[in-house]
């Protein structure tokens, strides 16, 4: 295996390893294709709004990117992920559907891709600590040597003690409806690990939902 073939298997095992979002459960109820529908919303329901607003650009980004004509709908359902306004202004039971079956016709949408979080874990996780390589060394430190050998070690090697972070886990399943027949037609279930800024989650997120998404829209069952 030549050098060039080496770098590539490294990078795809760093990328792999580094993944913070993985599909534990998909399931697909018939054939469906994205492409076919002339605009797909996006409706994430997560507590947080700013989270909302994230996700919601980043899979209707994504979809754009595989040519589906999609968009968001934080705009348009504003208080989706507001549970207690929607009982203070008294949106429940038959009257919610029929709100939300309004919006949908007024906007011409034809597909809908619902996102919720299912469950969500906090825990704290110890993240050890690393030794960078500064400068050049002129010894290793020997009690009863001179300082300019400790000194010279303490330029080359710097370290950084470990400590406890607090680490999230999301679960999130992710719903495509077909609006004229109301039919579920794919559900895929993730795991996500925050282990970094919600933007960057957020597209991480997308891009494994998107094209999984895209890849069980060919004919034929689903991919294991």
């Amino acid at each position: 295996m030549n050098s060039l073939k080496i770098l590539g298997v490294l990078c795809i095992i760093m990328l792999t390893g580094c993944a913070s979002t993985e599909l534990t459960y998909v399931y697909k109820s018939g054939e469906y294709n994205p492409a076919s529908y002339k605009k797909m919303a996006v409706l994430a329901i997560v507590p947080n709004t700013h989270g909302r607003v994230e996700i919601e650009n980043a899979v209707v980004n994504a979809l754009q990117a595989k040519g589906i004509r999609a968009i968001t709908t934080w705009s348009i359902f504003p208080m989706a992920n507001q549970t207690e306004l929607i009982k203070q202004a008294g949106f429940t039971g038959e009257k919610r559907k029929e709100i939300i079956r309004e919006k949908v016709s007024e906007n011409h949408i034809d597909a809908i891709l619902l996102i919720t979080l299912f469950d969500s874990r906090k825990e704290q996780r110890y993240v050890p600590g690393s030794s960078t390589s500064v400068g050049i060394g002129v010894g290793a430190p020997v009690y009863g040597y001179p300082y300019a050998a400790y000194f010279g070690y303490a330029w080359e090697v710097t370290s950084t003690p470990g400590y406890y972070e607090d680490a999230s886990t999301y679960f999130i399943e992710s719903n495509l409806y077909d609006i004229a027949s109301e039919k579920l037609l794919w559900t895929g279930q993730t795991r996500t690990d925050m282990a970094s800024n919600l933007q960057t989650e957020a597209e991480q997120f997308s891009k494994v939902l998107v094209s999984r998404l895209m890849a069980d829209s060919k004919p034929g069952p689903i991919k294991k």
